[in-house]
């Protein structure tokens, strides 16, 4: 049965978001398909604002253009938001992730989930390869990275997995030197937002997703090291595999962590906007919290302590 078409239209596209959510979630409910016509709402900037973000900052920004409304476009405003807030002296990074270029991440294995041997081996011949100038960010990224990625002037890190993209003065410099071994550690970018003391924003995103408590699992001694394999540009534009042994990272313990350590974090700020619940926090506070919280010997209680840097490499694990 093809879905009916209702159109809703305001003077705002806040409006709708704001006031029509339940209206919309009911029209979807009775197999109707609500279609928004409302222009950009001009005080967006000011609901950035609102949520503690300043002019010239360095901002990470990790969004679900759909917890926010339904209203198309949705991701353009945000974006268009965060740039009218930080202004030219303000730096806008996003996460521009491919986990689906890879041999070993849940994307890929669910993609080769009941192939054959044959298959297999077709499905990995014919993988594209990363290129940080044209390859799209993973969908499960969301909107907002990929709107980020394809602003003119934007600059995104080489790493054929874990890529960031920044836009504003410091883009360069953020965005240099992303080391194969280095996914989510300190030869890539988010040890540098580290020490450059940004903050990232947190639009409507689950914990799960929060990219930067990974620099805290790289500071731990006894790591386990597992062997990545990746496509990207070869000679003449050819793809080719690359392989080498990085740490093993997880989320799985996120949600935990983020319920005990963020009550502590005094840089810490939540609010709305539209429908979406946001944290806005400095990184290097966060990582910290979160280093420590892994630190801790088995069985104890985690307790706030003085802020803590890199943690020697000390003993590791392979994987192969």
């Amino acid at each position: 049965m093809t879905a009916r078409t209702i159109v809703l239209s305001a003077n705002s596209d806040w409006n709708i978001a704001n006031f029509r959510q339940g209206l919309v979630r009911a029209l979807r409910s009775a197999g109707y398909e609500p279609v928004v016509i409302a222009p950009q709402d001009p005080r967006a900037d000011q609901r950035v604002r609102a949520l503690g973000v300043e002019r010239g900052e360095i901002l990470l920004v990790q969004s679900s253009a759909r917890a926010v409304g339904p209203v198309e476009d949705r991701a353009r405003t945000i974006v268009t938001a965060l740039q009218d807030t930080l202004g030219p002296e303000g730096t806008l990074v996003a996460y521009t992730a491919t986990p689906e270029n890879s041999r070993t991440s849940r994307l890929h294995k669910e993609a080769t989930a009941g192939l054959s041997s044959a298959e297999r081996l077709r499905f990995l011949d014919r993988m594209p390869p990363f290129d940080r100038n044209s390859t799209p960010a993973s969908p499960t990224m969301g909107r907002v990275s990929e709107e980020i990625r394809l602003l003119p002037g934007a600059v995104r890190s080489r790493h054929p997995q874990t890529s960031f993209t920044a836009v504003g003065p410091m883009a360069r410099e953020l965005t240099a030197d992303h080391r194969y071994e280095s996914h989510l550690g300190e030869h890539s970018p988010l040890n540098r937002l580290y020490k450059a003391g940004a903050r990232v924003l947190m639009i409507g995103v689950p914990w799960t997703c929060c990219t930067v408590f990974h620099l805290a699992e790289y500071r731990q001694p006894g790591r386990t090291m597992q062997r990545y394999s990746t496509v990207v540009l070869g000679r003449g534009g050819r793809a080719r595999w690359k392989h080498f042994y990085a740490p093993r990272v997880d989320t799985a313990h996120f949600d935990r962590m983020a319920a005990e350590i963020t009550p502590t974090l005094k840089g810490l700020v939540k609010g709305h906007f539209g429908d979406a619940d946001c944290v806005l926090m400095p990184i290097a506070e966060a990582v910290d919290g979160a280093a420590r919280w892994l630190d801790r010997p088995a069985g104890e209680s985690w307790e706030p302590s003085a802020r803590c840097g890199p943690i020697p490499s000390g003993k590791v694990t392979f994987l192969d």
